[in-house]
């Protein structure tokens, strides 16, 4: 599936590139129109690609909304690309998309996930290769892997509105965003423990992004963007502000991770918004307004040529081991 493509890619550039520089990546966003959009198809929102050279991000390509269903949440597992939809949030169906990631184009785009659900948000994957999943009003669903390339529901939370999820390195701990802060759960091989909150602050907070042993997440009515600082058990213990865009709500990290994006979503102000590390502070370098473009969840990616080249690079490096 082609990208309808707003620049030209040079393959050979980009793979230098890529190959000579940690930082050259590719960055989706979700198109995410805010509100209830039920059956009206035309309002659904599509996907943007950027590429990140130096710092600076190039719009290189769109997917249109017609091969989606309403996206929110995207996340890049296993060198493939995956996008939840809401279907308009009250349709009673969500689903999730996988697309291969190619140089200038998306392969596949098939549905891994059809659920008679109402509002797919952000979903992440366990270890185990159990699949996560947020709703707009009905809890977090974990789905399983039913070995023909799909999945199936085996339960979750009853009810609760969370927008994300994540899952801790060992698959023991799972953290949700909502309303106020994060709910703490365990997480057992078919069950969920019991929620206990960790509050932030009185606003509704979307996309989490896990670095250095703590997770970022911004609260989308203040625009504040916190730091949460985990202890060896991935238990949140304390929340710091590190930032502010004005309707904050999708946040991620280059794949180095001295460069955080966050997206800013509102009639004013829809931009997405660099900041770098310097020293132990988070600094804006450049926001890119996306007119009335609204956006939703965000995921960073080597982009392809790099990929390529680290796995060439890694199979070099294997055969010599073997010839030693």
């Amino acid at each position: 599936m082609k990208f309808i493509s707003r620049g030209m890619f040079a393959l050979g550039a980009l793979a230098c590139a890529g190959l000579a520089g940690a930082q050259t990546y590719d960055l989706f966003m979700a198109e995410t129109p805010g509100g209830f959009l039920g059956g009206n198809t035309a309002s659904y929102g599509g996907l943007q690609r950027y590429q990140v050279t130096a710092g600076t991000a190039t719009l290189v390509g769109t997917l249109p909304n017609s091969s989606l269903s309403d996206p929110v949440g995207v996340v890049v597992s296993g060198g493939d690309l995956y996008v939840s939809n809401r279907h308009g949030n009250n349709t009673g169906v969500s689903s999730i998309q996988r697309f291969g990631i190619g140089p200038a184009s998306l392969s596949g785009g098939a549905a891994l996930v059809t659920a008679p659900i109402s509002g797919f948000h952000g979903f992440a994957f366990a270890p185990n290769g159990d699949l996560f999943v947020t709703t707009v009003s009905t809890g977090t669903r974990r789905f399983r892997p039913d070995g023909l390339g799909g999945y199936t529901d085996i339960g979750g939370v009853g009810s609760g509105q969370v927008r994300d999820v994540w899952i801790s390195p060992d698959g023991n701990t799972m953290i949700e965003t909502g309303s106020g802060g994060m709910i703490v759960r365990s997480v057992g091989a078919n069950s969920l423990g019991t929620g206990t909150a960790f509050n932030i602050g009185n606003s509704f907070f979307h996309q989490m992004a896990f670095r250095g042993n703590a997770l970022y997440t911004a609260a989308n009515a203040t625009g504040n963007i916190y730091r949460v600082d985990l202890n060896a058990s991935f238990q949140p213990i304390s929340a710091t502000v590190i930032g502010n865009v004005t309707g904050a709500l999708g946040v991620t990290f280059s794949p180095d991770g001295s460069e955080m994006w966050v997206g800013s979503t509102g009639t004013a102000n829809n931009s997405l918004n660099r900041f770098a590390l310097s020293g132990n502070n988070w600094v804006l370098q450049q926001s890119v307004s996306l007119g009335s473009v609204s956006p939703g969840y965000l995921a960073a990616v080597p982009e392809p040529m790099t990929m390529v080249g680290m796995g060439l690079a890694a199979l070099v490096v294997a055969r010599r081991k073997r010839k030693a």
